[in-house]
């Protein structure tokens, strides 16, 4: 499979996107409700899987920081359902929270 496909699973229910062979490894702790951790997904993600996750460069694994209870259930929710599709619905969660955060202090 292309490494952009290969999605394992890591220590403590952490993803890993990417080449197990992978000379570099990038480990993101993420927090949902965190506004740097969005700004940093939203800049960063697509050229870390295009540029080098896709060249079997560099893998990534998202372990999760939780701060609080919002953080927890969004961080369940990205966990449900196929490990194959978790960086899909992890990135849908941070490209949404902002308007998630609103709707939550609302």
């Amino acid at each position: 499979p292309r490494p952009e496909a290969i999605v394992t699973t890591g220590e403590g229910g952490s993803h890993i996107l990417g080449s197990p062979a992978a000379a570099v490894k990038v480990t993101e702790y993420i927090s949902y409700t965190c506004p740097a951790c969005s700004r940093f997904s939203a800049e960063s993600s697509a050229t870390l899987r295009t540029d080098y996750v896709a060249r079997g460069r560099v893998s990534t694994e998202v372990r999760h920081l939780v701060r609080d209870p919002v953080d927890l259930a969004m961080a369940v929710a990205a966990h449900c359902g196929a490990p194959a599709r978790f960086f899909s619905r992890h990135e849908a969660l941070m490209a949404e929270q902002p308007a998630i955060l609103e709707r939550v202090q609302a």
